[in-house]
């Protein structure tokens, strides 16, 4: 009998404070739903490394809001801002020196609209327009100083309309169609 109560009392006892353990904390990172989606905020480390790949939040298995990539010595090598309820994202990629090498939108993987690229030093030296990954509209490069080097056109992936090239004076050095 007494074993019978030592037992109730344990289970009475326990039970409640069983109960009162905290579940998946929504707010640690790398949760993953019970239909296996990503939710809140994730931090991917770098393979057999503890420096940190990715650190951002998913939403149903869906990036949303900023999602910062890292190199493998810890520098900053993107940031992502994904829009609400959409696919699209704005990314800024940055040299190792820390200055921005690239900068546009993507739609899904696909860049999309305006790029524009920067050399190390933080020059501009092309703008690229795309639409859904395919090159569409004016692409332009540049020489360090500012003038410019390469001029084209594209419609759908493909070349089309004149292509300019100039000598660094700005001279015209050659023309196609």
């Amino acid at each position: 009998m007494r074993k019978f109560t030592v037992i109730l009392l344990c289970t009475a006892l326990c039970g409640p404070m069983a109960m009162g353990q905290p579940g998946p904390d929504a707010s640690a990172p790398n949760v993953v739903d019970d239909q296996g989606r990503k939710q809140g905020p994730w931090v991917r480390l770098w393979y057999q490394s503890d420096k940190v790949r990715y650190t951002g939040q998913f939403k149903d298995d869906r990036p949303v809001g900023r999602f910062n990539h890292y190199a493998t010595d810890g520098k900053l090598e993107s940031v992502v801002d994904h829009y609400a309820d959409s696919d699209a994202a704005h990314a800024r990629h940055f040299h190792p020196n820390g200055r921005l090498m690239a900068e546009g939108r993507y739609d899904g993987q696909r860049k999309d609209s305006t790029w524009n690229y920067f050399d190390p030093e933080g020059r501009l030296r092309r703008v690229e327009n795309f639409h859904l990954g395919m090159e569409h509209g004016d692409w332009t490069a540049y020489y360090p100083d500012g003038a410019v080097v390469e001029r084209k056109h594209y419609e759908n992936g493909l070349l089309e309309g004149r292509f300019e090239q100039f000598h660094p004076n700005g001279q015209l050095q050659m023309e196609a169609r």
